[in-house]
């Protein structure tokens, strides 16, 4: 049975991790104005989300002759890429707000499904495949604690012309409605612009529900009404010619 490491031997492995970080981590600690000495935590999560995904293409083909499959494997990798890029935004956002490395252990447990642990360096649970998962767990995690940093200021507010201007003062205020893979989740499109100031019409597609079937929803500053009949939001919309005063 193994004994409970002190946290002076976590230190200690966590500064001998450090002096072996990957070049790419180093360097995107410092674009988004972190010093990774001062930011340990942080500075593991970047070190973990820059090592190499390890993808196998034996995974996805047995043969170069298999162009499906080798459709698939390209296609992740490319997704892999993305992962990264979306990684270092995450990591320039955080920096911008102030995210410290307490702000990310507190939300650990609930970013990702808890998938991502703290002990003295980032281990991670895997659902299904490592590779395609561990960035994407790292992403979303700092996004958890940027958001944690933002929703605890005071609310800011703004005047609303534009579907964009509402994005911008949701990210500001730490809200998620707005985010690409809670957008994703429920297959939500905007459907109009900002009308009469105050509303603005959704679709969703939620993820359980029969294919090609679309709900409607009237948003008014971000509470929705009831849903009614998606044909008709969207008739509604057009009479109201998506405008954006």
């Amino acid at each position: 049975m193994g004994t409970m490491k002190s946290q002076h031997e976590i230190a200690v492995e966590v500064a001998c991790a450090l002096q072996h970080m990957t070049k790419r981590a180093e360097n995107a600690l410092r674009m988004a104005g972190y010093n990774p000495s001062d930011v340990p935590v942080i500075a593991a999560l970047a070190d973990f989300a820059s090592q190499n995904s390890g993808i196998d293409p034996r995974n996805y083909f047995s043969s170069w002759t298999d162009k499906n499959g080798y459709r698939a494997f390209k296609s992740e990798q490319r997704s892999i890429s993305e992962d990264w890029r979306r990684f270092k935004s995450a990591l320039m956002e955080a920096g911008a707000e102030g995210v410290t490395d307490a702000d990310v252990l507190a939300e650990a447990p609930s970013a990702y499904s808890g998938r991502l642990e703290w002990h003295g360096g980032w281990k991670y649970c895997t659902g299904q495949y490592f590779p395609t998962e561990y960035r994407k767990a790292a992403v979303v995690l700092l996004e958890y604690a940027t958001n944690r940093v933002r929703q605890s200021r005071p609310k800011q507010s703004a005047t609303i012309r534009t579907i964009s201007d509402l994005k911008e003062l949701n990210r500001k205020n730490g809200g998620c409605w707005f985010d690409r893979s809670t957008m994703r989740f429920f297959g939500t499109r905007i459907e109009s612009g900002i009308i009469a100031r105050k509303y603005f019409i959704t679709s969703e597609q939620p993820p359980h529900a029969p294919a090609n079937t679309r709900s409607g929803v009237l948003m008014a500053k971000g509470v929705s009404t009831p849903k009614v009949d998606f044909a008709g939001i969207v008739a509604k919309a057009k009479q109201w010619k998506h405008s954006e005063p």
